[in-house]
C-alpha cells in the first residue's frame, strides 16, 4: 500500500491526498535436482507469480480523456505467469572444491 500527499506548504498551506495506491505479489518457487551420475545432474523447475496493481494514475485514462500526458492508454499491471523448467549440468572438473592450506 502506498500513500502520496502534495501542497504542503511551508505557510501552514492545505495537502491534497490522492488515493492510496494498491499492489499484490505471490510467488512460488520448487526446484528439484537429481545427480545422475559424477558428472551429469538433471534439474526440474517450477515456478508461479501473480501480480496485480490498482493505480489510479493510470487506471481509466485513455487518450481521448486527458490532454499531454504520457501514459496514454497504460494500464495498471496485472499478470499471471507459469513456468516450468528442465536443465542438465554437466562437470567438467572436480565436482569438489578443494582450497590450499
Amino acid at each position: 500500500d502506498g500513500e502520496t500527499a502534495v501542497g504542503v506548504g511551508a505557510l501552514g498551506g492545505t495537502v491534497n491526498q490522492f488515493p492510496d495506491l494498491d499492489s499484490t505479489l505471490d510467488s512460488i518457487r520448487m526446484k528439484l535436482r537429481y545427480a545422475k551420475s559424477g558428472r551429469l545432474d538433471i534439474e526440474a523447475g517450477f515456478r508461479y507469480e501473480s501480480f496485480s496493481s490498482s493505480d489510479w494514475a493510470l487506471a481509466g485514462v485513455e487518450p481521448n480523456t486527458i490532454p499531454a500526458i504520457l501514459s496514454l492508454g497504460a494500464d495498471p499491471y496485472d499478470y499471471n505467469v507459469w513456468v516450468l523448467s528442465l536443465s542438465f549440468r554437466y562437470l567438467i572438473g572436480e565436482r569438489g572444491i578443494t582450497f590450499p592450506e
